[in-house]
């Protein structure tokens, strides 16, 4: 009997990876009366499988999927679905993007996410023409991996940068920190003594402006504003 494999990629009408908890599949035979249905969970599922840092339900499990979107404030919501729209982006030479190479989820700020990931998406990096190398130095080291070496794409503003960390000198067991900065160079040093001097982080809102304005990138949320500010903003400009 002749047999065959499949490798099914996931994504809505927008080519994005789909983020269910369980899809079902159903295949029909041309030829003959056989039906084949199995529930999967998509690879890169970065919801489903979190394991982030500070977000636990009652019994100290970690949250994840629509329970953890949920228990997220505005601006880490905000923070999320930014870097989501530009790591879904951002195709590497291989055919796939930079989040489809994400794993685990361990950490979320407002600014950035940590995530488990696998050689591939460092060895597809330093390949790419599209990011080079920056320094790594200010970025944070979390215990066991170690600061390697970081990557930006070569983006005018609302940049990715890869930054990746490695646990022991062998295996395939990576780190990655990945975030948008608004700019290049010497805007992006400015930023980044700015945040340090206000103790402050980037804004995930204006990099979604960014984002949208120099990319034309849409993140998957919108602004409302309250009554108010609409009313007076109508008065003003009668």
């Amino acid at each position: 009997m002749a047999t065959a494999k499949i490798q099914l990629q996931l994504v809505d009408v927008q080519g994005r990876p789909l983020d269910d908890p369980d899809i079902l599949v159903e295949f029909f035979s041309t030829e003959s009366s056989k039906h084949f249905r199995f529930t999967v969970s998509p690879n890169g599922a970065l919801l489903g499988n979190a394991m982030v840092d500070g977000f636990t339900d009652a019994a100290g499990a970690p949250l994840q999927g629509a329970a953890l979107y949920s228990a997220l404030p505005a601006l880490l919501k905000a923070a999320l679905l930014n870097l989501y729209t530009k790591s879904a982006a951002t195709q590497l030479g291989d055919g796939q993007s930079v989040f489809d190479k994400l794993g685990t989820m361990i950490r979320l700020k407002q600014d950035r996410l940590f995530a488990k990931t696998a050689a591939v998406l460092l060895e597809e990096t330093q390949q790419d023409t599209f990011f080079h190398e920056v320094p790594e130095t200010l970025h944070e080291s979390i215990a066991p991996y170690h600061l390697l070496i970081s990557y930006k794409t070569r983006d005018a503003q609302g940049n990715l940068q890869l930054t990746f960390s490695r646990n022991g000198d062998t295996g395939d067991d990576y780190l990655v920190d990945m975030d948008i900065d608004q700019a290049q160079g010497i805007r992006n040093i400015f930023e980044v003594l700015q945040n340090a001097v206000t103790s402050s982080l980037t804004n995930p809102y204006d990099v979604r402006e960014i984002l949208m304005a120099d990319q034309k990138l849409q993140p998957l949320y919108d602004f409302k504003f309250a009554a108010h500010g609409a009313s007076a903003a109508a008065v003003g400009a009668g």
